[in-house]
């Protein structure tokens, strides 16, 4: 019995001492110690660093938002006809306009392309649009050439490419702050597709057709 209970004291004493080694030993502590310390540095760092690019996305916007204040304040945009837009806002003003108006579109392919719907586009494109945008020997009126931004040329090959659904969509909502009315309170949708086949036929069109065009107009509506 003796020999048995000494056997189980010494591995007992065994386990106690291999444990405490495990847990309490200085020299591991010690050895922690720094790695703790570089990670608690790192963890500051990384605080800082994000506080920092918090701040910078609050005051970045606060202060341009300031500037444009100050200038819209004091009156130094200039707001005048004669002062054309400078690149940034032609560019912006552009790419704005251009997916503003791919979004709204209708996906539709104008319905009325006969001889005849573009004679009465031609009727209605003399009432609305010649003096603004003009035609080829067919120029704009005194009123048109003041517009800022300008009417532009149809015969171009940017209008050109426009799908049938942003012709028509533009022709019946106007774009705002341009001079280019919506003629969706005035014309019927298919009046607008009519008018929209002319616009198609803008850069074929005849010498009758300009004839037409110019027929009317007198000294107070153009001029050299």
């Amino acid at each position: 019995m003796r020999r048995k209970s000494y056997h189980y004291d010494r591995r007992a004493l065994f386990i106690s001492r291999h444990h405490h080694r495990q847990i309490a030993n200085p020299d591991q502590v010690g050895d922690s110690l720094p790695r703790l310390r570089q990670i608690a540095v790192l963890l500051r760092e990384r605080s800082r660093s994000a506080w920092k690019v918090m701040a910078g996305m609050l005051i970045g916007p606060a202060i341009v938002a300031g500037a444009l204040g100050i200038v819209l304040w004091t009156g130094s945009y200039d707001v005048a006809a004669t002062n054309m837009a400078g690149q940034l806002e032609a560019r912006v003003a552009a790419f704005a306009l251009n997916h503003a108006i791919h979004r709204r579109a209708p996906d539709q392919t104008n319905p009325f392309s006969s001889p005849e719907d573009i004679r009465d586009g031609l009727v209605s494109y003399k009432r609305n649009c010649v003096d603004c945008h003009g035609a080829r020997n067919v120029p704009e009126s005194n009123f048109g050439k003041g517009l800022n931004p300008p009417a532009p040329d149809l015969t171009l090959s940017f209008v050109r490419t426009m799908p049938d659904g942003e012709l028509y969509w533009v022709v019946s909502n106007g774009i705002r702050m341009t001079g280019m009315p919506a003629f969706s309170s005035t014309h019927t949708s298919n009046e607008i597709w009519k008018i929209v086949a002319f616009v198609r036929h803008l850069p074929e069109i005849t010498a009758d057709e300009q004839q037409v065009l110019n027929a009317g107009r007198d000294e107070k509506t153009t001029h050299p």
